[in-house]
């Protein structure tokens, strides 16, 4: 009896530390981001990207109103516009991206906008 109480004392040690050293890592891989470095085929995959995905914006905007705040009516009003305005802004810069891919511009073949894509990430 005494070695199995011994066994689980071991077990519920090993589980409590497991457990510390699991959020403690978690808790550290947040704490620091490593910038995202770019280069040319980066820059042509999002110059790509936008230019298929652009339509998107059309949802995005509206959507993104509403999760603002906005009533219903107003944010699909006002979403649409936005969406329109969005969608020939990220055509374009899609267009620029592609054409220009080989060119580190602009420097370190950084997005020009933000979200870099249509879908942005949560």
């Amino acid at each position: 009896m005494k070695t199995m109480r011994n066994h689980r004392q071991i077990v519920m040690i090993l589980g409590i530390l497991l457990t510390f050293s699991m959020v403690i890592g978690a808790g550290s891989a947040y704490a620091y981001k490593e910038p995202k470095k770019y280069d040319l085929w980066n820059k042509l995959g999002r110059g790509v990207g936008n230019i298929v995905a652009c339509p998107m914006e059309l949802l995005n905007q509206p959507s993104q109103m509403y999760k603002d705040g906005e009533r219903l009516l107003p944010a699909i009003v006002g979403g649409l516009g936005k969406g329109v305005v969005y969608t020939a802004t990220r055509a374009v810069v899609g267009v620029y991206e592609v054409a220009t891919f080989p060119l580190p511009l602009p420097e370190g073949y950084k997005p020009i906008m933000e979200p870099e894509f249509a879908f942005p990430e949560e």
